[in-house]
């Protein structure tokens, strides 16, 4: 193989902050991006500084709902601890009013081409529906968009799509990303001007944005 097919996609240096939840909250938290109030529970026998209820995740392995379960007690907090190890991120429950997700494709030149804004309809935290143009206001648009510039404008190369809690203010928080490509962006390739996939071959091979 030549050196480009040995190169990995997203840079291994990116890709080490999404290795797990933890990981993730520590590089939102450098880059300054809101998130929901969040602990790390290393012990079963620390407590919380969050209030009931609260989220207690899986730091590896989870998704789709998957190692995910809300808190409404010390018990259940232990039983989460068992059932998923430790360390556990603790995140505050957000009153979701909505969410959105967007991501971005970077090369190692610093070129970079932006995934659209959509709205990601969940139930039992799994997205069942996405929808494009997102029906949100101005407002968690222009706080998404400085959130996504400031996750661009850092050291992250490859392909990347986060996705954004709204509260019932309209309050804008980061939840999490996926250094690859997401089933919120899988309509892009023939409901918007931009696909995922096809931003990823053009990165891939070596060639222009279209």
């Amino acid at each position: 193989l030549g050196e480009k097919s040995q190169r990995l996609f997203p840079e291994l240096e990116s890709y080490q902050h999404f290795a797990d939840k933890i990981s993730q909250r520590k590089l939102f938290q450098t880059l300054g991006l809101p998130a929901p109030r969040w602990q790390v529970l290393e012990s079963a026998s620390q407590k919380s500084d969050l209030p009931f209820p609260f989220i207690a995740k899986a730091s590896r392995g989870g998704y789709d709902g998957k190692g995910v379960r809300v808190i409404h007690s010390t018990e259940e907090l232990q039983m989460a601890s068992r059932d998923f190890g430790l360390p556990l991120l603790l995140e505050e429950k957000v009153k979701l009013k909505t969410e959105v997700a967007r991501g971005f494709i970077k090369k190692s030149d610093g070129t970079t081409a932006f995934l659209p804004l959509v709205e990601t309809l969940q139930e039992d935290g799994i997205c069942h529906l996405v929808q494009y143009p997102a029906n949100v206001s101005d407002k968690v648009k222009s706080s998404v968009e400085l959130a996504i510039q400031k996750l661009a404008q850092s050291s992250l190369v490859g392909i990347f799509n986060f996705e954004f809690f709204v509260d019932e203010s309209e309050n804008v928080t980061i939840n999490e990303g996926a250094p690859r490509p997401h089933n919120s962006q899988h309509l892009s390739i023939d409901a918007s001007s931009v696909s995922q996939f096809d931003l990823l071959a053009e990165a891939l091979a070596g060639l222009p944005f279209s």
